[in-house]
C-alpha cells in the first residue's frame, strides 16, 4: 500500500536532513552542496567556540566527522540496491591547524565506478579506497583522510 521513501532519491532532502542532524549541528558541520546525481558531495564546516580544540583550532574529531560518511553515500545511490556497501576502514592525517572554514570536497567520476562495477561482478568483496583534503579558507591543506570502502554484489544480483 505505501511505497517505502527513500531520502536518498532526492538529494536535495538528503542535504536538508544532514544539515539537521545533531551530531553534525553540534560540530558546525554543513552539507553545502549535493549533485543530482551525487557525484560530488561538498562540505563545510565553520570554526566555533564549541568546536575548538585547547589550542584554538578545529577540534580533529569534528574534522574527520565530516568526512565520515560521504564516499559510502556516494557509492549507495550510484551502485544501487543491488550492493552492499559499507565503511571498512579510515585514517586522518593533519597537517597543519584549521582556524578558518575549512571544506572538503568528495568526488566520484564514472570510469570509477564502472572499475569498481566490473570488480564486483562476481559477489566478491571490492575493498576501493578514496582520498579526500579538507582544505582551508586559503585552500592550504589542513588534513587527509584515507578510506577504505567494503562493496560486494548482493548475491541474488549476482548472474550465474
Amino acid at each position: 500500500m505505501f511505497k517505502k521513501f527513500n531520502p536518498m532519491a532526492h538529494p536535495w532532502l538528503f542535504r536538508l536532513i544532514m544539515n539537521s542532524w545533531p551530531p553534525y549541528l553540534g560540530a558546525s558541520v554543513w552539507v553545502e552542496d549535493i549533485a543530482h546525481d551525487w557525484r560530488n558531495i561538498q562540505v563545510g564546516m565553520k570554526l566555533r567556540w564549541y568546536n575548538k580544540n585547547y589550542v584554538h583550532s578545529h577540534f580533529g574529531g569534528s574534522l574527520y566527522s565530516m568526512t565520515d560518511p560521504f564516499f559510502m553515500l556516494m557509492l549507495m545511490a550510484n551502485l544501487g540496491k543491488d550492493y552492499v556497501v559499507w565503511d571498512s576502514s579510515s585514517k586522518i592525517n593533519y597537517f597543519q591547524p584549521g582556524r578558518t572554514k575549512v571544506t572538503a570536497n568528495f568526488l566520484l567520476d564514472e570510469e570509477r565506478l564502472q572499475r569498481i562495477r566490473t570488480a564486483a561482478e562476481s559477489g566478491e568483496k571490492v575493498m576501493e579506497k578514496f582520498r579526500v583534503d579538507i582544505v582551508d579558507t586559503t585552500n592550504h591543506p589542513v588534513a587527509r583522510v584515507h578510506k577504505t570502502i567494503y562493496i560486494r554484489k548482493k548475491q541474488s544480483a549476482v548472474k550465474q
